[in-house]
Formats: C-alpha cells, sequence, structure tokens
C-alpha cells in the first residue's frame, strides 16, 4: 500500500509540474506581440528555455536587420601595391556605405572594383564589427617597360598586360611598340597574358637554345607582328597570332643552311608556315 501510495503521489507531481509549465508558456504567449500563426504553434511540447531561446534568435535577427547596428560607415582600405589607387577604391565603395554587414555581399564589391579597376587581382576584405569593413587590394606584378615609337611616351605594364603607369620604371625590360598613334591609357589592356606569353617563350629559345642574345623587342600592334633584334641588328620577325614556338623551330632546323652565324642579317622572316626569307645586311 505503501508503495502505492508513493507512486500515486510521484505521478501527481509529475503531472501538476507539466501543468504548471503549460500554464507559464500560455501567459508567456499572451503577453509576447507575436503574429497569431505563431500562437497558434503547440509550445507545450517544447521547454520554456527552448522557447525563450528561439524568441531571442528572433529577436536578434529582426534587430540585425531592422536596426542601423550592423550598418557600415567605415571603409579601411590597405594596399598591397603601390599601383594600387586607395583613393579610387575608396570612391567607388561609396555605393556599399549603409550596407548590412552581416549580409553585404563580398563579390559584389569585388565585381565593382574590377569593373573600373581591372589592374586589381588581390582582394580581400575583413569584418571588423559592427561597423567597419576591411578593404585589401593589390596589383599583379610589373613586367615591361613600354615605348610608344609615335607618341614619345612611356608606361608601364602589369603581368596582365594591363597598364600599370604612365612612367617608366628603372630596371624593367623595355618593349616598344609601334603603328599606334593613340597615347597609351592607364589601366587599358595593352597586350593580352597570350602575347606577353609568348614575347618570353621567343627571349628564352633565342637567347637559351639559338644562343642569339636579345637588344630588343619590337610590336607592330597594326599588323600584330613581333619583331626581335638580336646580333649586328639582326631582326626576326615572328607571327603574333601563331604558335612561337613552331616558328622559331624553322630557324633551329635552317640555321646551317642559312649560314646564321657567320652571315650578316638585315631580317629573317618566319611568320609564313614551313617558309623562311631572309635579307642578308
Amino acid at each position: 500500500m505503501r508503495r502505492r501510495s508513493y507512486a500515486r503521489r510521484r505521478a501527481l507531481m509529475i503531472e501538476t509540474t507539466n501543468h504548471r509549465r503549460q500554464s507559464s508558456v500560455r501567459r508567456l504567449r499572451r503577453k509576447l506581440p507575436l503574429p497569431t500563426w505563431i500562437k497558434n504553434i503547440p509550445f507545450s511540447k517544447f521547454s520554456t528555455w527552448g522557447i525563450l531561446a528561439c524568441v531571442g534568435m528572433a529577436l536578434f535577427v529582426g534587430i540585425a536587420i531592422l536596426s542601423p547596428l550592423f550598418r557600415v560607415n567605415t571603409f579601411r582600405v590597405e594596399r598591397t601595391s603601390p599601383f594600387a589607387d586607395s583613393l579610387l577604391v575608396e570612391e567607388i565603395l561609396q555605393d556599399f556605405y549603409g550596407k548590412n554587414l552581416l549580409f553585404i555581399n563580398k563579390n559584389d564589391i569585388i565585381a565593382a572594383l574590377k569593373l573600373k579597376m581591372p589592374e586589381l587581382q588581390n582582394v580581400e576584405m575583413e569584418e571588423d564589427w559592427p561597423r567597419t569593413l576591411t578593404v585589401q587590394v593589390g596589383t599583379s606584378k610589373p613586367a615591361y617597360n613600354i615605348f610608344n615609337i609615335e607618341t614619345a611616351n612611356f608606361s608601364v605594364i602589369s603581368e596582365d598586360g594591363i597598364v600599370l603607369s604612365l612612367q617608366a620604371i628603372e630596371g624593367l625590360p623595355t618593349i616598344k611598340i609601334k603603328q599606334r598613334v593613340e597615347l597609351v591609357q592607364l589601366r587599358e589592356q595593352l597586350l593580352s597574358p597570350e602575347q606577353l606569353q609568348k614575347i618570353r617563350n621567343a627571349e628564352e629559345i633565342l637567347d637559351g637554345d639559338l644562343q642569339l642574345p636579345i637588344k630588343s623587342v619590337e610590336i607592330l600592334f597594326a599588323a600584330n607582328e613581333l619583331h626581335l633584334i638580336s646580333r649586328n641588328d639582326m631582326a626576326i620577325w615572328l607571327d603574333l597570332s601563331q604558335p612561337i614556338d613552331q616558328q622559331l623551330q624553322k630557324l633551329k632546323s635552317a640555321e646551317h643552311k642559312i649560314q646564321l652565324y657567320r652571315d650578316t642579317f638585315d631580317h629573317i622572316d618566319l611568320r609564313i608556315p614551313q617558309q623562311i626569307f631572309w635579307e642578308e645586311s
């Protein structure tokens, strides 16, 4: 009998506790300014702490979205290259002021920057809560000085062929360009990465495999030709629209026939497939 009485008292205690918990949930639902569909959710199946946690999360998200607490009011610009114009970066970022730092689309920022600054290569961002975004920008390395013979002005292009500066940098190799009457413009895609790679390949083959040191490099814009000037001012003519290796392979194969190292040449023309033309000095 005692065991039955104890079990019954225990059951009554559990029933009373559950009833009190359900009453607390009902009172909480009545007090909170929630939509009807939320009040109709059977919260009696959840604990009071779980309900409070959900409500707290909902309030936090609401505050984050609607309040100005996380709206960006400061962009901190850091550059990893002297050719990245931080003032222009700040001007472009003006369109993103007031955006919520929680939901700001970093890809949109990168796209906006590269649209007006194609020279940018590395763009990284880091949040500084609650309202600051640090933007780090850099460019690819400068590769060549460019001298436009037609306009007599210098510029510098990156490894991607984009103009980084309108002043020459001491120590960089120089490419001379002809058949271009327009001035070179800052941020212009002057040469393609493919063209630059062909120039480097040609220099390596002539200087390394054929032992013909390069004195200067010239590009004819209208003809899309590459002229490499070597010993005794001999010019090697190449077609930049065709594979460079194949053109120079003809010179390797014919070096004994044309007496490449004994005669002096004004130019050797390798542009025509499977043929070589030359003119002696």
